[in-house]
C-alpha cells in the first residue's frame, strides 16, 4: 500500500511537471490559426491573374467600341465568366478566414492562464488586433463581392446592342466607386496583418517561445 501511494504521488508529480504552459498553448493555437487560412493564401495568386486577365478583356472591349458587336458579346460572356471563377474564389477564401476565426477564438479562454502581466498585456494586444483584422477582411468581401456584382452589370449592358452611353459611362462609374473601397480595405488589411505579425513575433520572444520559419 505504501509503495502504492508513493508510485501515485510520483505519478501525479509528473502529470503536473508535463502540463502545457498556458505561453505554448497560445503558441499552438496561433499557428493552428495560421494553418487555417492556408485556404486564404492560396486564392492571392489565382485572384490576381483573374483579376489581370479581366482587365485586358476589358481594354480588348473599349478598343472595339461599336466596330464588332459580336465581338463585344464574346468578351463580355468571357469576363462574366471571369466574374464567376472569382466569386467562387472569394467565398472560398473567406471560408477560410472564418475557419482561422474560429480556431483563434480558442485563445481567449487561454489568456487568463498566463502569469506574467506583460504577457498577459501582449496577448490581450494580440487577440484585439487580429479581431480587427478579421473584421476588416469581411468589410473586404464584402466590398469585393459588390464590386464583382457591379462589373457582372457592367458587361451585362455591354451585350446589349441599344444600351445608352449615359448607363454605360454610370455603370462604369458605379465599378470604379467600389473597386475603390476595396482597394482601401484591401490596404487597411495589409496593414494591420502586418502589425499583428509583428506583435505576434514580439510575444513568442518575450514568452521565450522559438518558431520555425516555415
Amino acid at each position: 500500500m505504501i509503495r502504492f501511494c508513493i508510485l501515485l504521488m510520483c505519478l501525479c508529480v509528473c502529470l503536473a511537471g508535463c502540463q502545457t504552459k498556458p505561453e505554448e498553448k497560445i503558441y499552438q493555437i496561433l499557428e493552428d490559426t495560421v494553418s487555417k487560412e492556408k485556404g486564404f493564401q492560396n486564392q492571392q495568386s489565382p485572384l490576381a491573374k483573374l483579376e489581370s486577365e479581366e482587365t485586358a478583356i476589358f481594354e480588348q472591349i473599349i478598343d472595339l467600341g461599336t466596330k464588332d458587336f459580336k465581338k463585344v458579346v464574346k468578351l463580355s460572356d468571357k469576363a462574366l465568366l471571369n466574374i464567376k471563377e472569382r466569386k467562387e474564389r472569394m467565398d472560398k477564401e473567406q471560408a477560410s478566414m472564418l475557419l482561422s476565426q474560429k480556431e483563434f477564438l480558442k485563445m481567449k479562454s487561454v489568456m487568463t492562464e498566463l502569469k506574467d502581466q506583460k504577457l498577459k498585456d501582449e496577448a490581450s494586444l494580440l487577440y484585439d488586433l487580429m479581431g480587427k483584422r478579421y473584421a476588416t477582411h469581411e468589410m473586404l468581401y464584402k466590398a469585393y463581392m459588390t464590386g464583382l456584382d457591379a462589373d457582372q452589370k457592367l458587361y451585362e449592358l455591354l451585350k446589349q446592342k441599344d444600351v445608352s452611353l449615359n448607363n454605360l459611362e454610370a455603370q462604369i462609374n458605379a465599378t470604379n466607386d467600389s473597386f475603390s473601397s476595396v482597394m482601401k480595405a484591401n490596404k487597411k488589411f495589409n496593414n494591420e496583418t502586418k502589425i499583428y505579425n509583428e506583435k505576434k513575433l514580439e510575444f513568442y520572444k518575450h514568452a521565450g517561445i522559438e518558431k520555425n520559419n516555415s
